[in-house]
């Protein structure tokens, strides 16, 4: 996330993925993971997001719900998120 972003673990870590959203990223896109984030089901889209300094750059973004460990393998508490970059954005 660091060298792709820009973003430090100190600025990055506790924040949201709106810290790399701008103008050109997708709405409708972050509605549809916020959903499945909410259904708590995967989710995966190419959206344009914007690193630190303001450059803008596509990625693959995919998020998988993690089970806790132990008996409750139904309370997915945490997600586990990945940015693949595809290009840089004109």
């Amino acid at each position: 996330f660091a060298s792709l972003c820009g973003y430090d673990a100190d600025e990055a870590v506790g924040r949201t993925l709106r810290l790399i959203q701008g103008p050109a990223t997708d709405a409708d896109a972050v509605a549809d993971l916020l959903d499945d984030v909410r259904a708590r089901v995967p989710s995966s889209m190419i959206v344009i997001n914007y690193r630190k300094d303001g450059t803008r750059f596509v990625n693959y973004l995919r998020a998988f719900p993690l089970a806790a460990s132990g008996d409750d393998q139904d309370d997915y508490s945490f997600f586990l998120g990945e940015l693949e970059k595809l290009d840089d954005a004109a």
